[in-house]
């Protein structure tokens, strides 16, 4: 009787497994049947997809408008100073003690002004005497020759009597000079910026008496770049506004051919007239140097862009297919930047830069400038 139960048990547990077995299968091939479906049906919507994309992709709308390159002058801003090109250094060319200054520190002096004068001594005797002895020489000279003449008299003494008479006058021009010598003046037009000589100084041939500066015309000093300076003409109007608030303008008058060492940059000068002495050495300028033209087209700021490298550029349009253009800027004004890089004549996008992308094509309506 046990083994009886215990057979019909077995087949029961049997049985019961079959049936779960089966509903396992059934439930399983339902999953994999949906999954497949799914499947196959984001397959198809991908397919669909590429063919409409292959049909005709939806352009972009954009705006944009044609742009013929200019001319346009550009300034480089540098700052610089100015400077006092003739700078006098005044020295005594006799000997003797300061009697007199005729001058102070700040007089604007003409050329020839007396700036201090030295002790007399014995100079007006010597001058004397060398007026005397030319006067004696040049009457012997007078007699030698007559005597000559007469052939009372051998040529040898004409000869050292015509010696004599240089000789005297030789002195009579030293004797003078160094008479006027004790006035000691100033050689050029221009302002003292120092009187050295005080009243009882002594002296000698070569001591410094004044320092004189002549102001016109003054010069702005600056340094350019090595890439700009074959860019610059003689001649042209540089504008320059002074550490003081003064506004000047000269002409560039100098452009160095050897560049420093350190910055490789070349030295500039502006020459500057100054008639009035206004302007002062050294002061700071802000200086405008006029470049050469170059050919640019002129944007709005709002028509920068960057590509994937951050290259500032544009973008423009061709047979409807957008470009980018690398370009750099060479001016601004109120009505927009200036910028190179561009063809002479192009199609710059205007309005939607930030719905495309370069080889995009796009649906343009071009606006009037």
């Amino acid at each position: 009787m046990r083994r009886f139960l215990s057979s019909e048990r077995r087949t029961r547990w049997l049985l019961a497994a079959f049936v779960i077995g089966v509903a396992l299968v059934w439930l399983l091939s339902g999953v994999f049947t949906t999954q497949d479906v799914g499947a196959q049906q984001s397959i198809a919507e991908i397919n669909a997809n590429e063919v409409k994309n292959t049909a005709g992709k939806l352009q972009v709308a954009v705006k944009a408008r044609r742009s013929t390159s200019e001319n346009k002058s550009r300034v480089l801003h540098l700052s610089g100073q100015t400077e006092v090109k003739q700078i006098a250094y005044v020295k005594a060319e006799t000997s003797g003690r300061v009697v007199s200054r005729e001058t102070e520190d700040g007089d604007r002096v003409k050329t020839g002004t007396v700036l201090c004068r030295l002790e007399l001594n014995d100079k007006e005797a010597r001058l004397q005497a060398a007026k005397d002895n030319l006067a004696l020489a040049e009457i012997r000279y007078k007699s030698a020759l007559k005597l000559r003449d007469q052939n009372f008299e051998r040529e040898s003494a004409l000869i050292a009597a015509k010696a004599d008479q240089s000789n005297a006058r030789h002195n009579l021009a030293l004797a003078q000079k160094a008479l006027e010598d004790t006035a000691v003046r100033a050689p050029v037009a221009g302002f003292v910026e120092m009187l050295h000589a005080n009243v009882g100084d002594f002296l000698q041939p070569g001591a410094l008496c004044a320092t004189l500066v002549n102001l016109d015309p003054i010069f702005l000093i600056t340094h350019v770049a090595e890439k700009f300076v074959d860019q610059i003409a003689l001649g042209a109007t540089v504008n320059a506004t002074l550490s003081t608030g003064q506004s000047i303008a000269g002409t560039v008058s100098f452009i160095g051919k050897l560049s420093a060492e350190n910055s490789r940059t070349f030295r500039l000068e502006v020459r500057v007239a100054n008639p009035d002495f206004r302007i002062r050495g050294g002061l700071t300028a802000d200086i405008h140097l006029p470049l050469r033209g170059v050919d640019s087209h002129r944007i709005a700021t709002s028509m920068l862009s960057t590509d994937k490298n951050s290259n500032l550029g544009v973008y423009t349009i061709t047979d409807s297919i957008v470009e980018f253009h690398q370009v750099a800027i060479v001016a601004d004004d109120a009505q927009g930047l200036w910028v190179t890089g561009l063809p002479a004549t192009v199609q710059l996008l205007t309005v939607g830069q930030d719905r495309v992308s370069p080889g995009d094509r796009v649906a343009v309506q071009f606006e009037n400038r």
